[in-house]
């Protein structure tokens, strides 16, 4: 995967599914890509993040930390 946004991935997305090819050419133009390894965090419980992220492929699980101190977890 390079380090360039796939338009085409971008319009075929649930978030971007209204908008046109050539929209979706400008927003591939601006966007990053960032590749995650197993496990790799893509952001942490409480951290500020203004971020839309578009997951292209793969998996992403979320990790709660609940009251008590223990972890919840949820995926797809």
């Amino acid at each position: 995967m390079s380090n360039n946004a796939d338009y085409k991935l971008i319009g075929k997305s649930s978030v971007c599914s209204e908008i046109t090819e050539d929209e979706a050419r400008i927003l591939a133009a601006i966007m990053g890509v960032r590749q995650l390894k197993d496990g790799e965090l893509l952001v942490s419980e409480g951290e500020a993040d203004h971020t839309l992220y578009i997951l292209a492929s793969g998996k992403l699980g979320v990790i709660s930390r609940l009251p008590e101190g223990r972890r919840a977890w949820s995926t797809p």
